[in-house]
């Protein structure tokens, strides 16, 4: 017991059910980010996720719940119902998605392309590093990062803040920062692991208390140019 990296047995076992309970946590803020995204694109008619984030996360879905399934039912089923909320999400994009300069058909060709070349890119990365990364989750790391550079991005390019949300910024943001504690303490002895999901979270949290300052911002400025039209603040 005394050669235990962490000392004792009994931290361990207390570590990893810390970890369980803040991934259950993480799991929560994620559904919660989810579910308010598709109330508020149902109420303002307008997506508030960008659709190159959809065409990462969806195909992800797919793959590892139906091509790449993990070993366990209950996480499949689990799976499951993530898929159900993306296509949810997936619906909305083709029912109120668009861009500015674009006709309705081009942006649902482009949306439909970047799901073909996602589907395909995840199934190269199973067949190039499903030794280390069996069940997708550091590839999901890397999509939660580009999802938080491209929410800058369409904050950035919108002229109104319908479909934006203070409660899905947030919740995001603390989704990404519980799980990384989680595999922190689940991993702490394989540092390819944990080294670099601290620092792809790390990354991942800097976009995020980014892109939360810009919502704040662009509702401020919202209200201050017409206080009918801006969200409530709680979601």
């Amino acid at each position: 017991v005394q050669n235990h990296p962490r000392g004792t047995i009994h931290h361990e076992i207390l570590s990893n059910s810390l970890a369980l309970n803040l991934d259950l946590l993480g799991d929560v803020l994620w559904m919660v980010t989810y579910i308010t995204l598709i109330v508020v694109a149902f109420r303002e008619q307008r997506l508030g996720i960008p659709a190159i984030a959809i065409c990462l996360n969806f195909t992800w879905e797919l793959v590892y719940t139906f091509v790449h399934p993990p070993p366990s039912a209950a996480h499949v089923a689990a799976q499951c119902l993530w898929v159900i909320l993306d296509s949810v999400i997936v619906f909305q994009l083709f029912r109120f998605g668009n861009q500015p300069n674009m006709t309705k058909r081009h942006y649902n060709t482009g949306f439909l392309i970047g799901v073909v070349l996602a589907f395909f890119g995840h199934l190269i990365y199973i067949r190039l590093y499903n030794s280390i990364d069996p069940y997708g989750s550091m590839l999901a790391y890397f999509i939660n990062l580009v999802m938080s550079v491209m929410f800058i991005s369409m904050i950035l390019n919108r002229r109104d803040t319908k479909g934006i949300s203070y409660l899905v910024a947030w919740s995001k943001m603390l989704a990404t920062a519980v799980i990384t504690l989680s595999v922190w303490l689940m991993y702490y002895d394989k540092l390819e692991v944990a080294g670099m999901s601290l620092y792809v979270g790390f990354c991942t949290a800097v976009f995020d208390v980014y892109y939360i300052y810009l919502v704040h911002k662009a509702k401020r400025e919202s209200a201050d140019e017409d206080p009918g039209d801006v969200l409530p603040a709680t979601t």
